[in-house]
């Protein structure tokens, strides 16, 4: 990213090393970098993607419960068994979880759905299972299948846990704003939407604070009395000093004046207008997943050869 000063340091330095190997090794049993590319990028250019919530499985996991070293402690988990209070996630050795770890939450519930049905069918025991909570009280009426089926067990109670902390939290609600403060332009329906989250108690300090950055990040221009209304309102919900400054720190480190891209589509009254015309024709098929991030875009430039070289 030629526009970033880190990354061109970063990128120089690479170059000197690698053409220093060269000269220690010689050309001959040097590694051939000709068809290797190196795409370094700065953050500032895109500092959505890390403020939104995630929905597909690992990312759940990793965000919402924690996981050091494919381990995932569920002590905390209400009821949780002995057996299942730390579990392994490892796509290596748990073919549940390869199939799974990148299907977003709606799609790992059916899959889970689908393998108890099938352990149903196959020990002809009875009983119906619609939600995650039939399968939690499924996988405690019938131990045996706890023990031949362990690793379903196990993604059933981590299923639970994610369903639980979504629903305490309220983060279907959070979500859809986030992601709309995202996608489209709407000053007015976004300041009263994140309002009312601030007045949310099920919301956390901490998802409340990522609200407010995306509604400064997005009218940081004009936004400036807003945001400190918002800011005194999250003092006044117990938020930190430390937290309230974040919301001043991520424009001072990612703002208008930082991006060289245009992550927001609105630089430019042709990018609004573009914006508003799009939604308004291709429509949403997940509320809570419409934003792509700026590397998606960035691959496919890459790949198609057309990305810029500064």
């Amino acid at each position: 990213q030629g526009s970033s000063s880190l990354c061109r340091n970063i990128a120089e330095r690479v170059s000197v090393k690698l053409d220093h190997e060269t000269a220690v090794v010689g050309e001959s049993q040097a590694i051939p970098f000709s068809d290797v590319l190196l795409l370094v990028l700065d953050r500032c250019e895109d500092p959505l993607t890390p403020l939104l919530n995630q929905w597909t499985y690992e990312a759940m996991v990793h965000e919402l419960i924690g996981m050091h070293n494919h381990r995932v402690s569920l002590r905390s988990a209400p009821g949780i068994s002995k057996e299942l209070e730390e579990v392994i996630l490892d796509a290596d050795v748990d073919s549940f979880f390869e199939q799974t770890r990148y299907c977003n939450f709606g799609e790992l519930g059916t899959s889970l759905k689908g393998l108890v049905d099938s352990f149903s069918a196959t020990t002809r025991t009875r009983g119906v299972v619609q939600s995650i909570e039939d399968m939690m009280r499924f996988v405690e009426n019938y131990p045996y299948f706890r023990r031949s089926s362990g690793d379903v067990a196990k993604h059933v109670a981590l299923s639970a846990e994610l369903s639980r902390i979504v629903g305490n939290n309220s983060l279907l609600e959070v979500s859809q704003v986030e992601q709309d403060l995202a996608c489209r332009e709407a000053e007015h329906d976004h300041r009263t939407a994140v309002w009312e989250l601030l007045g949310n108690q099920k919301v956390s300090i901490r998802d409340k604070v990522r609200l407010v950055c995306l509604y400064y990040l997005r009218y940081e221009s004009h936004a400036a009395r807003d945001v400190i209304q918002l800011c005194n309102r999250l003092r006044d919900l117990g938020a930190s000093l430390s937290d309230v400054d974040v919301v001043q720190s991520i424009v001072q480190y990612a703002g208008f004046t930082r991006r060289s891209g245009d992550v927001f589509s609105n630089k430019t009254l042709y990018a609004r207008a573009k914006n508003k015309v799009m939604r308004g024709v291709g429509g949403i098929d997940n509320v809570y997943t419409q934003h792509e991030p700026l590397l998606a875009s960035t691959l496919d430039q890459l790949l198609r050869g057309s990305l810029p070289s500064a």
